[in-house]
């Protein structure tokens, strides 16, 4: 069975997670689209940086309705936040190391872990949000 990514839901806050997802996976698949020729260090710079900062103003949607619904899976979905924080801050670095190919190739694998993170992970974090307010 598929995994649904987005969802249709009336909350705000669920629009707004659903709407980030598919922003920061729209991100990523431009980028790796890329022609390989195409993409300079700079170009590599300039694009991490602005999905590392669009990936923290998500992580941090995320952590603020952890808070405000007191979510008792809260340090674990944490964890799995920052270790997205700490893959994310590898990649430029990864270009001086082993080159463009191994940049894109962890965007492609990053990509991958995101979209299990929101099928596992975040549909935890929005069921039991949902639960929450039916209260």
């Amino acid at each position: 069975m598929p995994i649904k990514l987005f969802n249709i839901h009336s909350d705000p806050n669920l629009q707004l997670i659903d709407t980030q997802h598919r922003e920061y996976l729209d991100l990523i698949d431009a980028f790796t689209l890329l022609p390989i020729d195409d993409i300079g260090i700079s170009r590599i710079l300039e694009t991490m940086s602005f999905i590392e900062n669009h990936a923290e103003t998500h992580l941090q949607t995320e952590e603020g309705i952890m808070d405000l619904i007191a979510y008792p899976e809260k340090d674990y979905h944490i964890s799995e936040h920052n270790c997205l924080r700490e893959n994310l801050a590898l990649i430029p670095a990864t270009y001086y190391t082993h080159g463009k190919s191994s940049c894109l190739d962890m965007l492609k694998y990053l990509k991958k872990w995101i979209i299990s993170h929101i099928g596992h992970t975040d549909s935890r974090l929005i069921n039991y949000y949902l639960e929450y307010y039916k209260k």
